[in-house]
């Protein structure tokens, strides 16, 4: 989809660019290509406009795993948003499961093949990333 078809989309249905509707007039990258001569504003954050007036703060930082760069984005939420019962938390049974763990590393293998990436040990022998350094 091109940039005039997203850009009549996303007005169709009322979504906003949460960072150019914070700064209109601002030049800003979230993309390089690998010599910096190319550079682009790929990732954003579209939302309606009631959420828009609960975002505080939104920025750009770079990755070191990554061409891209990360996307912050935070809300100023009502205190009268009411919260659920609990937390989540990370079943850690998961990690003696040998199908999860086989199937966990199946997708960060093909993942770090397509990065260049190397994993560090972890119960599930390398759920970690590790970016390799080029001097």
């Amino acid at each position: 989809m091109g940039p005039r078809r997203l850009n009549s989309y996303q007005n169709s249905i009322s979504l906003y660019d949460a960072w150019r509707v914070r700064e209109p007039n601002q030049k800003d990258f979230t993309w390089h290509s690998s010599n910096l001569r190319i550079r682009s504003r790929l990732d954003r954050i579209y939302m309606t406009e009631g959420l828009l007036n609960l975002v505080s703060y939104n920025t750009f930082s770079p990755s070191s795993w990554s061409d891209h760069s990360f996307v912050h984005l935070d809300f100023d939420l009502p205190d009268s948003t009411r919260r659920g019962p609990g937390y989540w938390k990370f079943n850690s049974r998961l990690l003696s499961d040998d199908a999860y763990c086989t199937l966990i590393k199946n997708i960060l293998t093909n993942w770090r093949l397509k990065k260049n990436m190397n994993f560090q040990t972890s119960p599930c022998g390398g759920i970690l990333g590790k970016s390799k350094s080029v001097h």
